[in-house]
């Protein structure tokens, strides 16, 4: 079996007693191997005797067979390696493919001190992380040398490194019944992760936000959903949650202007630049201000992230440092992805998935504001739908909840004979894990708040 690692890299990582030892504690405890596979390939394995070592392992003890073995010996391990026409007669050591039978003794005898595979485990994939960083860092000496713009050197080294930085996901099956009156215990209790609206009848709808969703606030412009998205958001970090706000639209003075605003429970338009604002408002919004200063909600606003790759990493980034429980994209439309595509609903497409892997790999919710198709306005019925996120791609199969937004004023904004409503029709038009259904907010247009209708300010 050829080493995979290149050559030209010096002073590569490697770790050969951790290995070893790794081995044969899998040879002592075959019954982990299904779930030591998920997170270790052969690839994570330096020495070539250990790769071939370990896909032996993984042959013999995912064998239905070997179903009730409490261990895999050394002789079985030979019959394998034959099999695998890897067995060697001549002596051999680490750096050889092949694998003779002293040294498939020695790999058995080495016993570890430490009882606990997983340790073994993590050793062998630092490493092996070690390694392919000083791949990577070779890569990028000679990516910097050649010509073509550094935008998109830029891009290639992030997503290599957003890839080695993102856990393998656990592939190996789960039986039905493999821990369900557990399981069932954490069905029906308060899940510590989900985020609520902080609005009651949508968490009542809905039941908040949970880790790995996609929730999408579809609306025409001028409908609210910046401000709807805004407010969770804030109600989110008031709650205590991290959350990161990637605004496309809008600055991060802009939004922090509408998110002081929000909190002071004053109009933005009318504070702007108005020094004879009246002493009532401007104490509520100095008093804001420094109560919130003091306080330091987790609301984190950045104009970064056009791309899902850029996206990826800032949420990294601030992950790092910040606990982040919820992303709000503001919005969809904004988006452009890495490859250039000459269809628009293939780029879509491409988009809407990419932020559901986010979601899912984070295990974070992911709130995204989208527009919604202008053939709206000319139907008979302007009530939003489903359909009028279709021409965006596969947007409305991705997400895992869809909220329409509807004002009636808005489109009756030119008849003098209606009256304002202050309402905001909210149609949860898809519910991946619950009831669809409708619910009413009360919207204030000078203010750009949201409440529910039997919350007062």
């Amino acid at each position: 079996m050829a080493r995979k690692i290149r050559r030209g890299v010096k002073e590569l990582r490697a770790d050969e007693e951790a290995e070893g030892n790794l081995l044969s504690a899998l040879m002592s405890e075959p019954r982990q191997i299904g779930s030591i596979m998920g997170r270790v390939t052969e690839e994570a394995f330096y020495y070539p005797a250990h790769r071939t070592l370990y896909s032996a392992l993984v042959a013999l003890g995912t064998r239905p067979s070997m179903a009730d073995q409490s261990q895999i010996d050394a002789p079985a391990l030979r019959e394998q390696l034959g099999r695998m026409g890897q067995y060697s007669e001549k002596d051999t050591d680490a750096d050889d493919a092949e694998v003779s039978w002293a040294y498939l003794q020695h790999i058995a005898q080495l016993a570890p001190s430490i009882p606990d595979i997983t340790y073994y485990a993590d050793l062998v994939l630092e490493r092996s992380k070690d390694r392919t960083l000083l791949v990577l860092s070779a890569d990028i000496e000679k990516m910097a040398r050649e010509p073509g713009p550094s935008s998109e050197k830029i891009k290639q080294i992030t997503e290599r490194v957003l890839q080695l930085d993102t856990p393998k996901a656990d592939q190996s099956p789960v039986g039905l019944g493999d821990g369900l009156v557990q399981h069932a215990q954490a069905l029906h209790v308060e899940s510590p992760r989900r985020v609520n609206s902080g609005f009651l009848a949508i968490d009542d709808q809905i039941r908040g936000f949970y880790p790995g969703d996609l929730v999408v606030i579809g609306a025409r412009p001028s409908m609210g959903k910046t401000s709807l998205a805004l407010h969770m958001a804030l109600n989110a970090a008031l709650a205590d949650t991290g959350v990161l706000f990637i605004s496309l639209e809008m600055t991060v003075p802009q939004l922090r202007n509408r998110a002081l605003c929000m909190l002071a429970g004053l109009s933005l338009s009318e504070v702007r630049h108005n020094p004879y604002l009246d002493t009532e408002k401007k104490e509520a919004l100095f008093s804001a201000a420094a109560k919130y200063e003091k306080q330091s909600p987790p609301l984190f606003m950045t104009n970064g992230g056009h791309t899902p790759t850029e996206q990826a990493a800032l949420l990294k980034q601030y992950g790092r440092r910040h606990k982040i429980g919820l992303v709000v994209i503001d919005y969809f439309q904004l988006m452009i992805t890495d490859q250039r595509h000459e269809n628009l609903r293939q780029m879509a497409t491409e988009l809407s998935r990419a932020v559901k892997r986010m979601a899912q790999t984070a295990e974070v919710p992911v709130l995204l504001a989208s527009q919604l198709s202008p053939e709206v306005e000319g139907r008979e019925n302007v009530c939003p739908r489903l359909s009028d996120l279709r021409e965006f791609g596969s947007l409305d199969q991705d997400a895992d909840v869809i909220m329409l937004l509807f004002r009636e004023d808005y489109y009756r904004r030119k008849d003098s004979t209606y009256g304002h409503t202050e309402t905001c029709e909210i149609d949860i038009a898809k519910h991946r894990n619950g009831p669809a259904g409708h619910v009413t907010l009360m919207f204030d247009k000078q203010r750009m708040m949201f409440q529910d209708r039997i919350s007062y300010y």
